[in-house]
C-alpha cells in the first residue's frame, strides 16, 4: 500500500467581502448576482469556484490554490 503525502498549508486567508481590498485570487462578478449568492469566483486546481462570505483562499505546498469552507477549514487545522 502506498501512502499519499497530504500538501501542507502554505497560506490561507478568509474572505471577508467587507474588507477594502480583497485577495488578489478573487475575482468579482461583473453584473450578475448568481443564484447561490456568491460574491465572485477563484480559479483553484479543481477549477472556477464560487467563493461565499467566510470561506478560506488556501495556498498548498504544492503551489496549488484551493477553496474551503470555513467549517472544513477548523477541521483541517484541528488535525495538524
Amino acid at each position: 500500500m502506498t501512502k499519499t503525502k497530504i500538501p501542507e498549508i502554505v497560506e490561507a486567508k478568509q474572505f471577508n467581502p467587507e474588507e477594502k481590498e480583497w485577495p488578489e485570487q478573487v475575482r468579482p462578478w461583473n453584473k450578475i448576482t448568481p443564484r447561490d449568492m456568491s460574491w465572485g469566483f477563484v480559479d483553484t486546481a479543481l477549477g472556477r469556484m464560487n467563493i461565499q462570505a467566510g470561506d478560506w483562499i488556501v495556498k498548498l505546498s504544492t503551489g496549488q490554490t484551493v477553496l474551503v469552507a470555513d467549517k472544513n477549514y477548523k477541521s483541517l487545522t484541528l488535525q495538524s
